[in-house]
């Protein structure tokens, strides 16, 4: 990665890998009061990535695993430096278009604004213009779903068939604690994360991937029950029990779709 990222040497960042990166072993500190800082500001994504780059690390790259959102901003500005193209010049040529995901926007175009609900939970709305490609995509839950099924089996595919296995299986060989004050241990995928988790913890079969996002938002793909699900909300999803409302709503759901009659 030193070749498109310079800064990215020293302290064991030159072994750090786009692999790292996606599946959150590269040891970057989301918490390191600068990049908090900057993340919080909405500062551009370029800041962001160098003040990640100049941070010390929290472990070495891949031995461990922590979630945050740095690894996210990282990968966008190496695609971005590799291509010379802004990254949401890219997310609109290789995802959103192929996709067919029409009401997915990054940033928010101002015409659309309008159809923005209001996240609670928090101090003020996220900006439409914030330019961290973690936390600012928007999308309606139909284009939510439509996204999901390119993960599924047969479905339609923006990605390789190599690129979605590489989305909906292990890739790291071992298993982690979510941190969820519960028992449950999970695997992680390129993005995605498998096993149980997220929001399926009682019903979900090993083969289910997803992810549980910010404002309480869940996606899942079951490919034995050949079964997509999406819910979405308007909450933190620190508030309260928002972790353990989605795991209700996604194993209510999947219980009524695989009920034999």
């Amino acid at each position: 990665m030193a070749a498109v990222l310079p800064a990215c040497t020293g302290d064991g960042r030159e072994r750090i890998t786009v692999r790292h990166l996606l599946t959150h072993t590269a040891g970057l500190d989301d918490d390191a009061p600068e990049v908090a800082r900057l993340s919080a500001a909405r500062a551009p994504l370029d800041a962001i990535v160098d003040e990640a780059l100049r941070t010390p690390l929290r472990f070495a790259p891949g031995t461990d695993r922590r979630y945050g959102n740095l690894g996210s901003a990282v990968a966008a500005q190496v695609a971005v430096r590799a291509t010379g193209t802004p990254f949401p010049e890219l997310l609109r040529a290789l995802v959103l278009e192929p996709g067919g995901l029409r009401d997915t926007f990054r940033p928010v175009p101002s015409a659309e604004s309008g159809r923005l609900a209001r996240v609670g939970g928090i101090p003020g709305d996220p900006s439409p213009e914030a330019a961290h490609p973690a936390a600012d995509v928007r999308a309606t839950l139909r284009d939510l779903l439509r996204f999901g099924q390119h993960f599924a089996p047969d479905g339609p595919r923006f990605l390789s068939e190599a690129g979605v296995r590489a989305m909906t299986t292990d890739q790291t060989g071992r298993d982690f604690y979510d941190g969820a004050n519960n028992d449950t241990h999970y695997a992680q995928a390129i993005g995605f994360v498998l096993k149980g988790r997220p929001g399926l913890r009682e019903l979900a079969g090993a083969a289910v991937v997803g992810h549980l996002g910010s404002t309480g938002c869940l996606l899942w793909i079951d490919p034995v029950e050949r079964a997509v699900g999406a819910f979405v909300s308007n909450c933190e999803r620190e508030l309260g029990d928002i972790w353990y409302r989605c795991d209700r709503v996604a194993n209510a759901t999947m219980a009524a779709l695989t009920r034999r009659t």
